[in-house]
């Protein structure tokens, strides 16, 4: 199989308790090492939610004759290879952005980059936002298609063999609601999410927008949130906001030695003008005591930007 590639299998299961349940699974190989099954059933006699379960399985653990003889019917339609694997809007993205004392990075600096600065500043940025209509591989999973993350970021630069330089972000900790979300993406692409009980408010009116971001960790509520003027304002060249939001690359630390990269895409976001914000949350709590400096620090900025459609392709491991 091409490592530039997904490839995605669909199986109908046609026969037996898993026709009754109206169960499907979905069998996503990510490279020639692993398979990604999710497994999904509306059928659930103890709870009224439906079940939802996934599971990583190496190749080398699977017998080629247990897909075969399975219940599984197939199809070489099914086998779709795609570079994107997962789209998504991410809506009225709230930016808390802090000059970031380069220690307290340091040790999350993945190989083969190295810090970005703006203006000889080092950012740290606070991000929460809304995740919609969310696809892994053009596909929705049921239950996992909208929900809130938060995240800490930080800013980064990878220079290519042929000497292009990369601009990415760097995630120290992201929160969602959704633990399968966390699982695939800390499985698949290192990154660091967790899964915490997450809320979110929009209010708009004619002139005024407001928005704000709350999750919950270790009893106490956390919040982000921000109101501004309802008519967003274009990007400007070269400005603060444009270094904050044109990051289009994410990097997550594989080991000592390699680096996961990949592409994110979308286009240039549009910003409303930020005329109060508030912030209540535990740094040290959430990413240690390193980043206690942090509750006492004032944002050197606060964005709100609309956001858009977005794309994020397949991670390569850099070596």
């Amino acid at each position: 199989m091409n490592d530039e590639f997904f490839s995605v299998l669909v199986f109908k299961c046609f026969s037996g308790y898993q026709e009754r349940s109206h169960s499907w699974q979905l069998l996503i190989t990510m490279n020639d090492d692993f398979i990604l099954v999710f497994k999904y059933s509306k059928h659930n006699p103890n709870k009224k939610s439906p079940r939802i379960a996934s599971l990583l399985i190496p190749l080398k653990h699977i017998n080629p004759k247990t897909l075969k003889n399975s219940s599984f019917i197939t199809h070489r339609s099914s086998l779709i290879y795609m570079a994107v694997f997962l789209s998504a809007e991410w809506r009225k993205l709230a930016i808390l952005n802090y000059a970031a004392d380069p220690a307290s990075l340091k040790p999350f600096l993945p190989a083969h980059t190295e810090l970005d600065y703006w203006n000889g500043v080092c950012y740290a940025s606070m991000v929460g936002f809304w995740f919609a209509d969310t696809r892994v591989l053009g596909m929705k999973i049921p239950f996992h298609v909208n929900f809130e993350e938060v995240n800490l970021r930080f800013y980064v630069k990878h220079q290519t063999p042929q000497g292009e330089w990369r601009r990415g972000v760097v995630f120290v900790r992201e929160l969602v609601p959704k633990p399968a979300i966390a699982w695939v993406a800390n499985t698949l692409y290192r990154e660091r999410y967790s899964a915490l009980p997450m809320r979110h408010s929009w209010e708009a009116d004619a002139d005024k927008l407001s928005v704000e971001y709350s999750w919950k960790y270790k009893g106490h509520w956390n919040h982000l949130g921000v109101r501004a003027d309802a008519q967003p304002i274009p990007l400007k060249a070269g400005s603060e906001a444009e270094f904050i939001t044109e990051h289009y690359w994410g990097y997550a630390r594989w080991n000592d030695k390699e680096t996961m990269q990949y592409q994110v895409e979308h286009p240039r976001w549009e910003l409303y003008p930020v005329e109060q914000w508030r912030a209540d949350i535990n740094f040290s709590a959430l990413y240690g005591p390193a980043f206690a400096y942090l509750e006492k620090a004032e944002p050197l900025s606060v964005f709100l930007a609309e956001g858009s459609a977005v794309s994020v392709r397949k991670g390569a491991r850099i070596v």
